[in-house]
Parts: structure tokens; C-alpha cells; sequence
């Protein structure tokens, strides 16, 4: 080869370098976020583009919501898994796939501790402190490991001392996965177990498509809550301790958070669907419980720079919970500040 060809190709080379330092220097930070809050009830929140932003308070009372966080996945323990619907082209919503998903919409919302157990973890876990820790399961059954279908079993113990258990797809308490991939059915009363002696859950079966916010509180729109299916949920009033959020029909809620001890167990109802997983990722990233009351909400446009504000009502004392975010329905950002005042 000529060299004037080696001197050409260096040229290019350094051309080519210097228009990628170019780009990174004008658009390498584009998608910038970032956020505060402090214990006087003061916010800030930073966009390097432009979103709307929500910021929500909610008061705990004397809960400790969950900051550490597992996901049961065990493929050889039998689940109960339905098809889900999913768009012409799309990747079937598995619950491999679901979960994966499920963890990049956490992260987005800066919930980074986040952890797989499979079923002999899973056992292992639930003999640790429940307090301040939640446990998501969408399997649609709960491995023998650590559930029989009857009381004083591991789970339900570790929810009563302050566990909290964040169930979406089928009934609650129905099914128990075996090791050979197999599942059992609980005995009659399986939901009473994990919700109260009186709870009941809707009907499986007929139009489960809730139109109607829940009418008790603003979570639905404040938190962007999009999944309106009804099936599997809980029946609002057979249920005490409760926080009811989402939508609502024939008495049913699409989210039921019920207290169960000293903790706590959320209840989602619907099949598979993207919606059904954007409502879990954002009510975990929200910190709220079932004696949440959402005492503030603050929005407006944030345009390459930092809006600052202040909540009205700010609790003197308790557990405080509150989550900024942007982009509304389709959000790019987010956290939450949890704070014992």
C-alpha cells in the first residue's frame, strides 16, 4: 500500500473521531434526569429535555414501605400462566420476558435493588427479616416450598411479621407449585389466608374491563395507572385495612393493597398485559401501602432545567412517601423518597 493510502485512512480515522466527539459533546447528555427531596417538603426535579412531571406525597402512617425487593422465577416449579394478548410483531409476554421487562421499568424508576430468587431461595429469604422488604410473584402459584394452602405456612408468616407481597395474575392462594412442574389446588378459603377470613375475589369468567376510577382517591391518574381488568381482583368490601386504587367495577378494584399483620399484600388484578406490568412497576416505585393517603400532587412541564416546589400539608410526624417522575403514562424518570419524619 502507498503512504499516502496509510495517510488518507489516518485522516479518515480522525475525521471520523472527531465528529463522535462532536456528537457526545451535543447530544450525550440529552437524557438527563435527576431529583430531590427533603424532610421539610421541599422537591426539585431536573430534566436535560422535556416531560411533564408529577410529584406525589402520600402519608404511610406508621408502615415502612418496601425498599428491597425479590422476584420469585423458578422454571422448574409449576405455575398457572395464561396467554396473554400482545401486539402483531411483539414478543410474547412470558413471564420470563414479563419479568425482564418488569426490572427495566423498576430501574427507570431508580429501583435498583431488586433480586431473583428461584423456589429453595425463595424458602431461605422468607426466614430472614420481613420488615421493609417486598416479595413480587406472578407465577400464578406459590412454590410448596414455602406455601401448603394452609395457615402458619413460611409466606404467610413472613407476611405477618411485615412482609409485603405483590401478587399479579390468577387468585391468590389457589395454587401451589411442585417441584416436577406440576400444581396443586389449595383447599376452599385459599384467599381468606392472605387477605382476611371475610375476602373475596370476582369472577373469572364475563367482561372484567373496569371503566371507572376508583372513586375514593386520585392514585389512578396521579400515578399514571393504566390496567383496567378487574379478573381474579379483590370484592372492596369484604375486605378491612385496605387502599383500594386503579379502577373499579361491580365493587372490584383492578389494585387492592390489604394489611395482613404487620405487613402488607397487594393484589393486581387482569391477565398478563403490558399495562398490568407498568401499574406493578409504578405502584412499587410509589412506596405506597394500604393505609397510604395521598396528602399532595404537584405537575407541570420541566424544559432543560430544574423546577423547584414545595407539598402543601406536609405531615408533622409518620411515614412519608414521595415520588417524582416524567412523562406521565409513558415515564422515563423517576424516584421516590422514603422518609420517617
Amino acid at each position: 500500500m502507498d503512504k499516502r493510502d496509510y495517510g488518507l485512512i489516518i485522516l479518515a480515522v480522525a475525521i471520523c473521531a472527531v465528529i463522535l466527539v462532536g456528537e457526545y459533546a451535543t447530544y450525550g447528555n440529552v437524557y438527563r434526569y435527576d431529583s430531590s427531596a427533603d424532610a421539610s417538603g421541599n422537591y426539585s426535579i431536573y430534566d436535560s429535555g422535556s416531560h411533564s412531571y408529577t410529584a406525589v406525597l402520600s402519608d404511610n402512617g406508621s408502615f415502612q414501605a418496601p425498599a428491597k425487593f425479590y422476584i420469585y422465577y423458578d422454571e422448574g416449579y409449576g405455575s398457572v400462566v395464561h396467554d396473554a394478548k400482545v401486539e402483531v410483531g411483539a414478543k410474547a409476554l412470558d413471564q420470563q420476558y414479563y419479568l425482564s421487562q418488569l426490572v427495566n421499568n423498576l430501574k427507570y424508576y431508580s429501583v435498583t435493588d431488586v433480586t431473583y430468587v428461584n423456589a429453595a431461595e425463595l424458602a431461605t429469604k422468607l426466614s430472614e427479616p420481613a420488615t421493609g422488604v417486598g416479595l413480587i410473584v406472578i407465577s400464578g402459584a406459590l412454590p410448596e416450598t414455602v406455601y401448603t394452602g394452609a395457615s402458619g405456612c413460611l409466606i404467610l408468616n413472613w407476611i405477618s411479621s411485615g412482609g409485603s407481597l405483590y401478587w399479579a395474575g390468577e387468585a391468590i392462594g389457589r395454587y401451589i407449585g411442585k417441584s416436577d412442574g406440576t400444581v396443586s389446588e389449595a383447599p376452599t378459603g385459599y384467599e381468606a389466608l392472605f387477605l382476611g377470613s371475610s375476602a373475596e375475589l370476582n369472577q373469572e369468567t364475563g367482561d372484567t374491563r373496569a371503566l371507572a376510577d376508583v372513586a375514593a382517591n386520585n392514585y389512578r391518574n396521579d400515578l399514571s395507572l393504566k390496567n383496567n381488568d378487574v379478573r381474579y381482583a379483590v370484592k372492596v368490601a369484604s375486605v378491612s385495612g385496605s387502599l383500594a386504587v386503579g379502577y373499579e367495577k361491580d365493587g372490584c378494584a383492578s389494585s387492592v393493597l390489604v394489611q395482613n399483620g404487620s405487613g402488607m399484600v397487594w393484589v393486581l388484578g387482569g391477565n398478563y398485559s403490558n399495562n398490568q406490568r407498568m401499574d406493578l412497576s409504578n405502584i412499587i416505585a410509589s412506596g405506597i401501602c394500604y393505609c397510604s393517603a395521598e396528602l399532595d400532587c404537584k405537575s407541570g412541564i420541566v424544559t432543560r432545567g430544574t423546577v423547584n416546589g414545595t407539598f402543601d400539608n406536609w405531615p408533622a410526624t409518620g411515614n412519608v412517601a414521595v415520588f417524582l417522575y416524567l412523562g406521565g403514562d409513558f415515564s422515563v424518570y423517576g424516584k421516590t423518597f422514603l422518609m420517617t419524619l
